[in-house]
């Protein structure tokens, strides 16, 4: 049987704006095969994150408790506009590692967040979460989150309706917009606070961010220096994204000229038109300042020298 709860709140915690809230969560009826304290085959990363697509939240919910996987459904919901970002948190046996699924496109709502292609960047205060510069529309769904306390009314009311840990280990998954949403909540989700005009991890904080896996996912995070090399220094070694070719999703959002705004970092993994899967460079550029395109040749240089070529 379900248990729903269709929340209309009005929060007032502190830095918890007002909205509606929809949720419900659902234990599973059976064990399950994957386990969650282990790494998994990307394919099946990539089966968790295309049954968030079924044709109604309660139906992925289904499917993911027949997999054994306790769920907790959780979107922010707007009248007349849709529910945006919607996330499915995943845990298994009460171990202390959860999954995290950001759901891609799906709606018209959806859709007029992609569009929204312009950069935005943080006030920088004191206690404020920390968001990377990047696309404003995707930046939306983090903010989203943020207001409107996720961690509080998502991860942890999952944690204790299911018994879970006071501490857990996130894996974060998502295809599309999912994908996208996946990388610029990644701080978020890992602690990481403004002190005195820097970012630091909240001592406090009772979660962190294992892993990142995204699948075809827009370009959204901002190539400004300081930006782009924070991510990378902090996550490049827990990302991976993986793309085929012939996906323009996986592209889009770069304007058409030589000022290539946004870009990658961590492992990336390209399935080629033959089916075929290459690792791919995104560190091009790193400490060489005449070497901040793909095209230098101080670039190949680099990139062959490291692989041994």
């Amino acid at each position: 049987m379900y248990r729903y709860f269709l929340l209309i709140v009005v929060f007032v915690l502190v830095g918890c704006a007002s909205s509606n809230v929809v949720q419900f969560l659902q234990e599973p009826h059976n064990s399950s095969k994957f386990m969650v304290s282990e790494s998994l085959p990307l394919y099946e990363y990539a089966q968790l994150a295309d049954i968030s697509y079924r044709d109604s939240p309660e139906a992925s919910a289904q499917e993911y408790k027949r997999l054994g996987f306790d769920v907790s459904y959780y979107t922010i919901a707007k009248p007349l506009l849709g529910s945006y970002p919607e996330l499915f948190i995943l845990s298994i046996n009460r171990s202390p590692n959860m999954i995290i699924v950001f759901k891609g496109t799906d709606s018209w709502f959806d859709w007029y967040q992609n569009l929204k292609q312009m950069v935005f960047l943080d006030k920088k205060k004191d206690g404020d979460v920390y968001i990377p510069m990047g696309h404003a529309g995707f930046r939306r769904g983090v903010l989203n989150l943020v207001n409107f306390c996720f961690h509080n009314f998502g991860i942890k009311k999952h944690i204790d309706t299911f018994d879970l840990p006071e501490s857990v280990s996130l894996t974060l998954i998502g295809h599309s917009q999912g994908g996208a949403l996946a990388q610029l909540t990644t701080p978020y989700l890992d602690g990481m606070r403004y002190k005195n005009n820097a970012v630091i991890r909240n001592q406090d904080w009772k979660y962190s961010v294992k892993k990142v896996i995204t699948f075809g996912t827009p370009l959204a995070l901002h190539k400004e220096k300081n930006n782009w090399g924070f991510i990378n220094e902090h996550y490049a070694h827990n990302t991976t994204h993986v793309i085929r070719d012939g996906d323009i999703v996986s592209t889009a959002y770069i304007p058409k000229d030589k000022q290539k705004l946004y870009r990658l970092y961590g492992r990336l993994i390209r399935i080629d038109r033959d089916g075929n899967v290459h690792l791919e460079e995104t560190q091009w550029g790193q400490g060489d300042a005449s070497s901040s395109e793909p095209h230098a040749i101080k670039n190949y240089e680099s990139v062959l020298r490291r692989a041994r070529y």
